[in-house]
C-alpha cells in the first residue's frame, strides 16, 4: 500500500470518527444559506460553524478557519481524495476539526496502521 493511499484512508477513517462522536462536518452545503457547495468556489471552513464562501479569494484576506476549494469539500464526502490538493486540503480540515477533542494529545492512528506490518509513513 502506498503512502497515499495510506493517508486517504486515515482522513476517511477521521470523518468517520468525528460524525460517530457527534461532531460530524457539514461537507456539501454552506453554513449560512445551506446553499449547495459550489466545486469552483473557495471556502473558509469554520469548524464550529460550516463552510463560508469565500467572495473574493483574490484579495488573500485573512481566513478564520481553514481555506480550501468547494471541490475538495465535496470530494470529502464522496470519500474521493485522489488527487493530492484535495487530499493536503482534507488534512488540514481533519486537523482542524480534531484539535478542539485532541488537545495536544495526538490522534494515534497513524501508530495503529504501522503497528500492522505496513510499509512505514
Amino acid at each position: 500500500m502506498r503512502r497515499t493511499d495510506h493517508e486517504i484512508i486515515l482522513r476517511i477513517f477521521e470523518k468517520h470518527l468525528l460524525r460517530e462522536l457527534g461532531y460530524g462536518l457539514q461537507l456539501e452545503r454552506e453554513s449560512d444559506d445551506r446553499t449547495p457547495i459550489d466545486p469552483g468556489g473557495v471556502y473558509d471552513y469554520v469548524v464550529e460553524q460550516g463552510a463560508v464562501r469565500v467572495r473574493h479569494p483574490e484579495l488573500g484576506l485573512r481566513v478564520q478557519g481553514v481555506r480550501l476549494r468547494g471541490s475538495s469539500l465535496l470530494a470529502l464526502a464522496a470519500e474521493q481524495l485522489e488527487d493530492r490538493t484535495t487530499l493536503r486540503e482534507a488534512k488540514a480540515l481533519m486537523r482542524a476539526a480534531l484539535a478542539p477533542h485532541l488537545g495536544d494529545r495526538p490522534l494515534q492512528s497513524r501508530r495503529l496502521f504501522q503497528g500492522h506490518g505496513r510499509n512505514s509513513w
